[in-house]
């Protein structure tokens, strides 16, 4: 368990770390959205590309990357199956600074993944 753990920070960490720095999203302010809607931009990114939306219609790992590369997947389709599923407030839609980091992050997912 300790082992899955560490994979799953060591994968955060070399996300974050690969993001440009003209799309970073300042530490309080990712705080303010966690307080807010319950996760943060690259949280949601991150439990999207993990497949944990599976159940609405969001896939996981290379299959999320390629529906985003096709454009047949966008940042309000991930950001409306959170809320769907309880992990995110509604109102998270409406703020287009959220819906706006979220695109960079998964914009930046399959510029990764080139």
């Amino acid at each position: 368990m300790r082992k899955i753990g560490l994979s799953i920070v060591a994968a955060s960490l070399a996300f974050v770390a690969s993001a440009p720095a003209a799309e970073a999203m300042p530490p309080m302010e990712a705080m303010e959205f966690r307080n807010m809607y319950g996760l943060d931009p690259f949280e949601l990114t991150f439990f999207a590309y993990q497949g944990r939306l599976r159940s609405y219609d969001i896939p996981g790992y290379s299959t999320l990357v390629s529906r985003l590369s096709s454009n047949s997947l966008d940042a309000e389709d991930v950001i409306e199956a959170a809320i769907e599923g309880g992990d995110l407030s509604a109102a998270a839609i409406n703020d287009s600074s959220y819906v706006g980091f979220v695109e960079d992050m998964l914009d930046n997912l399959v510029d990764q993944a080139q």
